[in-house]
This record gives C-alpha cells, structure tokens and sequence, in this order.
C-alpha cells in the first residue's frame, strides 16, 4: 500500500533543503509525494483479538481482500523501531486473488487513514529495489526478499 507519512515528509524536505530542524519551511512549496511510502499492510494489535484476527482485518480494511485465518502463513516475529520502541512485530503471508476482493480498501476514514491500494508487479518491485533510495520500511524489503527466496518458485514466474 502507499500512505502519506508525515515525519517521513518533514524529514525528506528538511534532507532536501539541507536544514535542521526545518524551522519556517513553506510546506505548500514541497513536493508531499515526499511523504508517501511504499509499505506492506499493518494494523497495531489494539483489539482482543488474536494477531492472525487482526492481520484478516488490516488485509480486508486496507486493501479490499477477504481471506481466512487459514490463509495466512506466518513469516517471522521481529523487533521493529528499535531505537524508539522496541515493539514487536509478525508478519505474515497471504496469497490473494481476483475472486477475493470485495472492496476497493483504502483503510478506514475513522480511523485517519488514507491508503492506496497498489499492486506491484514482480519485475517492477525488482527494479525498484534496485533504487538508490527507497521510500519505504524495512519490512517490505525484508517481505519482498522472503518471498523471492521462499515462494517465487511456486508461480514459475521468471524476472
């Protein structure tokens, strides 16, 4: 998904503009695509219900598909925001289809968010991997590497 960021945006213009800590920027003279990363959908574990419910919600909220808890393959527990944080997160795999999406997503207005859904080619995804700079988190490089190295071989897909 793609979702603005706004720390992600104020650090990229204040890196852009070579200043610390940004003090009278003009925002509307910034490009806000600065802001938009590129990331896998998450939600935080807020409700009492298990972390693979809570996946199934975030799939169907954020991008539109309806899958199972069945359908949901655990990748790893890690650490995440270790600087700040030090929380814990799970990721997790699903394969989705066509027949699945219900919904356009978009993650839910009550809540603040305003998400893309964006569906990103294997070849795509490579090429922009190979980017100098990357917009996004270590959890899409580390989930796209995973799938490369576990699951591409599954799709006889060649890059």
């Amino acid at each position: 998904v793609e979702q603005f960021r706004p720390p992600v945006y104020v650090s990229r213009v204040c890196k852009e503009k070579v200043t610390e800590p940004c003090n009278g920027e003009r925002w509307t003279d910034s490009d806000g695509n600065l802001g938009v990363t590129l990331e896998l959908c998450a939600g935080i574990i807020d409700k009492k219900l298990s972390p693979e419910e809570i996946a199934v919600e975030e799939v169907f909220e954020e991008c539109g598909y309806k899958i199972e808890v069945s359908g949901l393959e655990r990748i790893v527990s890690c650490l995440s925001s270790v600087g700040s944080s030090g929380e814990t997160q799970t990721l997790y795999f699903a394969e989705v289809t066509d027949e699945m999406k219900v919904s356009s997503g978009g993650g839910l207005a009550s809540e603040g968010e305003l998400i893309n859904v964006k569906e990103v080619s294997l070849g795509d995804m490579k090429t922009y991997m190979a980017s100098p700079f990357l917009n996004t988190n270590t959890e899409l490089l580390f989930a796209v590497n995973w799938f490369m190295m576990n699951k591409l071989h599954h799709y006889q897909i060649k890059l």
